[in-house]
């Protein structure tokens, strides 16, 4: 996808991408547009006002380059995930281009990197040629840094494949990725600040790790394994002693995203400690199940701090109806694809019509149809409405509907909302959004529908969210807010306590 479909898709203009490409309108040329112009490309009154003000907004920057991040002369020693990034082929690819054609390869390269790094909040230090060096967690530490690394790493492969170069080849790039303590420096040159010196092994060990990556792949370090869990598929490679280091360097190769786990039990297995200190939590939840299965739906808004319990509570009330007959649907926001609508009810789709990127064409399309024809929906509608909203190319005997941009996004969501009523028609059913505080406006918008159409039908909707950016939903009376506060000292020890007696460490008195 390129930096322009990439910025259209972010506000909800994807529809107008093919028109703009067709007439060479790249990112650096949008903000130059007149009203003349949109008028000649043909575009709605509407869609030139909602281009307008998208430029007016969120300005497009096409061409990102290194932040230039303040350092101070104290070293700052913390924990950081190094990625370097390396275009295949360059050499190669010199010899035969004009300069002129090479260089414009090169910057569409680093520009793309670019664009998926700032995506997941890392930061881009230095471009040195083809050649790429970012950190996640400096200047700023976001959460799950080192997992951001490896999906903004698998973003930067898919998108370099997908570039038009000026050449028969197609670009490729490997990437090494290391996460470890450093210690962060101001480098001085000539009197002047320059971007601070990262010091420690990790940056080193990444290098190596890139230099060995086959082309179209990552390789992370063993602790960057670690930390990020069960949340992507590995393959463990041993690369022997390499330079600088005098042991062999275990390496993982990443295969790909894990799916149909949640976050929760990505990074913490099936195999879960036993829930203590939120009876009452566990209770009401139960309780409002009860009430959804007799046909009064019901929604309960779980809020809480980070690592608080959420999550845990949810695994407690699965395993509670594990045994009922009912239908569940699991989906989960995130912070990295909040520009995608609908990102969260698109993947639990993906997972429960079974479709793979991989599959023919035809296959996605006959997995799509049967599923929903055992939904029981009008497929002259669902099927072309769920196909694009999926990404599965639409070649059927059921004709393409013409509809307007807002026309086909409102009958998406009523689409997606039927389909989910028609689970509940035979089962109670239980719908889970966890990370709410995440959720994109879209999401957001069919779960209002949702809540508002479940009031006499026997579905439970929980959603989980932190403190800031909490959803409200005050609209709904049959929607409780559930706060949870922090566990009791006689909680903690006996948490503390378990954990103990688990790991078999020595306890004192």
């Amino acid at each position: 996808m390129s930096p322009l479909e990439r910025w259209l898709q972010r506000h909800e203009l994807s529809s107008i991408a093919e028109l703009l490409n067709s007439h060479d309108v790249t990112l650096d040329v949008l903000p130059d547009l007149t009203e003349q112009d949109l008028r000649e490309l043909g575009l709605s009154l509407g869609l030139r006002r909602k281009l307008e003000r998208a430029i007016r907004t969120d300005p497009p920057t096409p061409t990102p380059q290194p932040q230039q991040a303040s350092a101070t002369s104290t070293p700052d020693r913390r924990q950081l995930t190094v990625m370097f990034v390396d275009l295949v082929g360059s050499t190669a690819l010199s010899r035969r281009l004009d300069p002129e054609d090479l260089r414009q390869i090169i910057r569409s390269y680093q520009n793309t990197v670019a664009g998926e790094i700032a995506r997941y909040q890392g930061h881009i230090a230095q471009f040195m040629g083809d050649g790429i060096l970012c950190y996640f967690g400096w200047p700023v530490a976001y959460e799950f840094g080192a997992e951001r690394a490896v999906r903004a790493g698998l973003d930067v492969i898919r998108a370099i494949s997908n570039l038009r170069v000026p050449s028969d080849r197609q670009l490729a790039v490997r990437i090494g990725i290391a996460t470890g303590l450093v210690v962060v420096g101001e480098m001085l040159s000539e009197g002047q600040p320059q971007e601070p010196m990262v010091s420690g092994e990790t940056p080193n060990l990444a290098a190596r790790l890139q230099q060995h990556a086959p082309p179209g792949t990552i390789l992370v370090a063993h602790e960057t394994r670690r930390i990020v869990g069960n949340a992507f598929l590995f393959e463990r490679v041993e690369l022997g002693v390499a330079k600088g280091f005098e042991t062999g360097i275990e390496a993982f190769r990443v295969v790909g995203e894990a799916r149909g786990a949640s976050r929760f039990e990505k990074r913490h297995g099936p195999a879960l400690p036993a829930i203590v200190g939120r009876n009452q939590e566990i209770d009401l939840l139960l309780a409002r199940w009860r009430q959804a299965k007799h046909g009064e739906g019901q929604g309960v808004l779980l809020v809480g701090e980070p690592g608080i319990g959420k999550s845990r509570i949810l695994r407690a009330l699965i395993d509670e109806l594990r045994d009922e007959p009912h239908y569940s649907i699991e989906a989960q926001c995130s912070p990295y694809y909040l520009d995608r609508p609908l990102w969260p009810i698109v993947e639990h789709l993906r997972i429960a019509f079974n479709l793979h990127a991989s599959q023919p064409v035809t296959e996605q399309l006959g997995r799509l149809e049967r599923s929903l024809r055992d939904l029981g929906m009008a497929l002259e509608e669902a099927l072309p409405l769920n196909a694009e909203l999926l990404d599965v190319p639409y070649v059927s005997s059921y004709p393409s509907l013409d509809l307007s941009p807002q026309q086909r996004r409102n009958r998406t969501l009523q689409v997606l909302n039927s389909q989910f009523l028609s689970l509940a028609i035979r089962k109670p059913t239980l719908f889970v959004l966890e990370d709410a505080h995440w959720v994109d406006p879209t999401t957001l918008e069919l779960l209002e529908i949702t809540l508002q159409s479940i009031s006499h039908a026997p579905v439970l909707v929980v959603v989980t969210s932190r403190p800031d950016n909490s959803p409200t939903f005050t609209s709904h009376p049959h929607v409780t807010r559930l706060s949870l506060n922090r566990l009791g000292r006689e909680w903690v020890e006996l948490i503390v306590k378990r954990l103990l007696e688990a790991n078999a460490y020595p306890m004192r008195s």
